[in-house]
């Protein structure tokens, strides 16, 4: 899946991951938030994870990476309460638990009941194993 965990501070300013990265990697994300870490949220740029406290600052692009800021544009962070980021995390899995469980699951099956249910077991295995 194309995209992968996105962080937002509002409408407009946010961070997602970059190429390489897709939605089939949350629980990766999941994870590393759990043990204080930067999950990989891709390259070109490279968006990572900083804790200072109860504080996780997603970096729209890694502060060490040495670039051209006229080309790439210049690194921002969207601050969160390290709680508050972790309670995300929970709730993107049951977001994901309910698309599985619902269109996904009902829009396949309608056209082949038992690779419905195939897809389904394999999707909850792959994504939600968290």
């Amino acid at each position: 899946m194309s995209g992968g965990v996105a962080f937002f501070a509002d409408q407009d300013t946010k961070i997602v991951p970059s190429c390489c990265c897709g939605l089939e990697a949350w629980t990766e994300v999941y994870h590393a938030v759990r043990e204080k870490s930067s999950p990989w949220l891709g390259h070109d740029p490279s968006p990572g994870i900083a804790y200072q406290g109860d504080v996780a600052m997603v970096c729209s692009d890694d502060p060490e990476f040495n670039h051209d800021n006229q080309t790439r544009g210049v690194p921002f962070y969207i601050e969160y309460r390290y709680e508050d980021l972790l309670q995300s995390l929970d709730q993107t899995k049951e977001d994901l638990v309910h698309f599985i469980e619902g269109p996904l699951y009902q829009w396949v099956s309608r056209r082949n009941a038992e690779i419905g249910n195939r897809l389904k077991q394999h999707m909850e295995r792959w994504f939600t194993r968290a």
